[in-house]
């Protein structure tokens, strides 16, 4: 049954979008020509304030009501209702379309009927009972198959009445849409559903094909697959393994995130067929550097990526150290995304100086226009560099309702259209290879990479002064050498399982062409076996290592000396880890979202029992010293670097650094130096962007010989020599240098 409020009449005709390479790089396409991709998302009250500004295409946030009321009915009279809210105030622009599947009402979960109407396939929790409000367990082929076909027939119909008004579709589900499990922060909250278990015995066949194989590997006695229950909440904090989890966690998690990856390719694929691919899909995914990593479901990213049906990738910048101050960063993988040829899509949510987002109430936000400019120039130079796409957001309405406000955005907008195909090509020389699957490998309640992986992209990485690509492993197997071969500083932060086949890949691509390659924590550690196998971990780093089991913080001293990769260091000593030189009060202020445990700081304790990191990791031999763990007696190494013939090894036991070192061992590698001012910098072949956290004259060293650049916000034309030029800088204002040919 269909019911809709309005004439079932087509508009005119069906607008096509694309993602296809433009420039070298992925581009978003509307009717076979180049779009910039510089997009906007409001809620429909506040949707003038958008088109005010100039933007042609606007995200509806929150939702879209797929109209499916019951089993085989269909009513789609709230969905007209809310796209022609949208529409009747413009004559031309055109939609982003979100459906958020689980959802009922306008923005609060209430109990979903289908799930109602379907107690077999709902989400049950480790004590037996069903989760509340009932949703559907991702794993449920009846809830896959059902709302798919929902979503084909929302999607026809949308189609048919505005298809050329819809400029692309984004299925989701999971809280807000974006695909996680539901309540994932939550550690209880893991699927124990009848169809959870049923998925998950499949996945166990279809890995080890004979029981005693996988028995073999776990160490287990099971009698068959169908026995095997889903690890507990208990048995997920364990560290069973010498200090890390069990196969048997560990192929849990696999599982758990391949399960969302299959949800999500199904429902593209209904989209696909609903508008005949004739519209790009966009997903919410990939959040490789977010919290609570192993049971977001956000670890099959390859997979995604494989799938024909995905165009977008898209994820809200990071939240913790986003405000002034801060800095603009991806909670997902740009480099990896734009190597599969897909489009990576920034969501802008900060906050403004007429309302501060969700997560950033009381602090660092910004009070004037100019200070709101800062942040959205920020942002800008990110994206043009990074060649994504974006939407500014006015997330709850009201961000941006002011005149004055409107006006500056639509300049923006402006200048972003102008620029964004003239960027040039990614010339990054500093990688940062990614494991998807490290998180796996740590007790749930671990906190070493949970939250010390956040602090170093945020707080170290993102201020070093020049620009880089996240790779995942998987992305090597789908790259030429060629392409790798400009990258001249890798940065690891974990890798602990390595079989022949990723090592093959390091040796192909890493480990090679005098690259200097910095290893994090226990690199190789478990090789591709189940236990800590320190032979394999010297064999890859070249460094032996030893393991203290005993809990405790993880933080290293780091003196200047003669050594190549310290003797340049702008300071005398510099102390990094759990606590030191950045304090974990300034990063807990930081991080509303974030539990970031109070540590020692200064020689005292601050509130709170701080890091219980173990294993600790300590280096007895290979190389030459560069660093002593505080945190353990008879002064041990944390930090040596050792020349391995092609290449140069440097390992840091901890799973950060700081941001100067960063800096040093790029440079002695041949990284380019941008600028050793204090801030954001980004860059890209022809643009070179900066977001300033200090004022200060600063020096801006280009990659080319140039006689002047042109500062595009300013407007002004600047003369350099030797390469070089200097320019004024205030704290909290973003700055964009045009060096190309115009």
């Amino acid at each position: 049954m269909h019911k809709s409020g309005m004439n079932s009449k087509r508009s005119g005709s069906i607008m096509e979008t694309s993602v296809q390479i433009h420039k070298g790089r992925p581009s978003f396409f509307v009717d076979g020509q180049p779009h910039p991709g510089i997009f906007s998302s409001a809620p429909e009250a506040y949707f003038r304030n958008m088109t005010d500004a100039g933007f042609d295409i606007v995200d509806t946030h929150p939702y879209i009501d797929i109209g499916w009321v019951g089993t085989g009915h269909y009513d789609y009279t709230l969905t007209d209702q809310r796209i022609e809210a949208y529409l009747s105030q413009h004559q031309t622009a055109k939609l982003i379309l979100r459906f958020w599947i689980g959802y009922s009402g306008k923005h609060a979960n209430g109990n979903f009927w289908w799930a109602e109407a379907n107690p077999d396939e709902i989400i049950v929790l480790e004590d037996g009972k069903a989760q509340k409000p009932y949703n559907a367990s991702f794993a449920s082929k009846k809830f896959r198959r059902e709302a798919g076909e929902a979503l084909s027939k929302v999607v026809e119909h949308i189609e048919y009445k505005y298809g050329d008004r819809i400029a692309a579709y984004e299925p989701g589900a999971g809280p807000c849409g974006e695909w996680f499990h539901w309540i994932a922060k939550d550690r209880f909250m893991v699927d124990y559903s009848p169809r959870m278990k049923e998925a998950y015995h499949l996945f166990l066949k279809e890995k080890y094909i004979e029981i005693c194989e996988m028995n073999k590997r776990w160490g287990s006695q099971y009698a068959n697959f169908a026995s095997v229950p889903i690890p507990s909440s208990a048995g997920r904090d364990q560290a069973a393994c010498g200090g890390f989890a069990s196969d048997e966690v560990v192929d849990f998690w696999e599982f758990y995130s391949r399960i969302m990856a299959e949800t999500i390719c199904g429902f593209a694929a209904a989209v696909k067929k609903g508008c005949d691919r004739r519209k790009t899909v966009l997903v919410f995914y990939g959040y490789l550097w977010g919290t609570h990593l192993a049971r977001s479901g956000h670890m099959a990213l390859d997979r995604v990526l494989e799938n024909p049906d995905v165009d977008i990738i898209a994820t809200p910048f990071m939240y913790h150290f986003r405000q002034l101050g801060g800095v603009t960063s991806s909670q997902s993988v740009p480099g990896t995304i734009h190597s599969r040829g897909k489009l990576h899509l920034y969501e802008l949510d900060g906050s403004t100086h007429l309302k501060s987002c969700w997560n950033c109430r009381y602090h660092s936000n910004p009070e004037t226009l100019e200070d709101t400019m800062g942040l959205l120039e920020r942002d800008m130079n990110r994206l043009l560099t990074d060649g994504s796409a974006c939407w500014f957001m006015d997330l709850v309405g009201g961000y941006f309702n002011e005149p004055g406000t409107v006006t500056a955005l639509g300049k923006l907008r402006e200048i972003g259209n102008n620029y964004r195909f003239k960027a040039g090509g990614n010339n990054h020389q500093i990688a940062i290879l990614m494991d998807p699957t490290h998180s796996f490998h740590f007790r749930e309640q671990d906190n070493l990479f949970r939250v010390l992986f956040q602090t170093f992209k945020q707080y170290e990485l993102e201020l070093m002064g020049m620009g880089y690509d996240d790779l995942t492993v998987e992305t090597l197997k789908h790259l030429d050498p060629e392409e790798t071969a400009r990258y001249k500083f890798w940065i690891i932060p974990c890798l602990l399982s390595v079989d022949d086949n990723v090592l093959e890949l390091l040796k192909k691509h890493v480990l090679r062409n005098n690259n200097h390659v910095l290893w994090f924590y226990g690199a190789g550690l478990l090789g591709g076996g189940r236990l800590p196998d320190t032979d394999f971990m010297r064999d890859m780093t070249g460094f032996c290592v030893v393991l203290e089991h005993a809990e405790g913080e993880l933080s290293i001293i780091v003196n200047r000396n003669e050594h190549p990769l310290l003797r340049n260091l702008p300071k005398s000593r510099y102390h990094y880890g759990t606590y030191g030189d950045l304090d974990p009060n300034f990063v807990k202020h930081h991080a509303p979202l974030m539990d970031y445990p109070s540590s020692v700081w200064q020689g005292h304790a601050s509130e709170g029992e701080g890091f219980r990191i173990a294993p600790r990791p300590y280096i007895v031999s290979g190389g030459t010293s560069l660093g002593k763990i505080r945190d353990m007696p008879d002064n041990k190494t944390g930090l040596a670097a050792r020349e391995m013939g092609e290449w140069l090894s440097v390992l840091s036991t901890v799973p950060s650094m700081s941001r100067d070192i960063l800096k040093s061992i790029a440079v002695e590698a041949g990284c380019h130096l941008y600028t050793d001012a204090t801030g954001q910098l980004a860059h890209s072949e022809n643009l070179i962007g900066f977001y300033s956290h200090k004022t200060a004259t600063a020096r801006f060293h280009l990659s080319m010989a140039k006689n002047e650049v042109y500062e595009v916000y300013g407007g002004k034309t600047l003369p350099c020599a030797d390469g070089a030029f200097d320019f004024q800088v205030e704290k909290n204002r973003a700055y964009l240098f045009y060096v190309g040919k115009e």
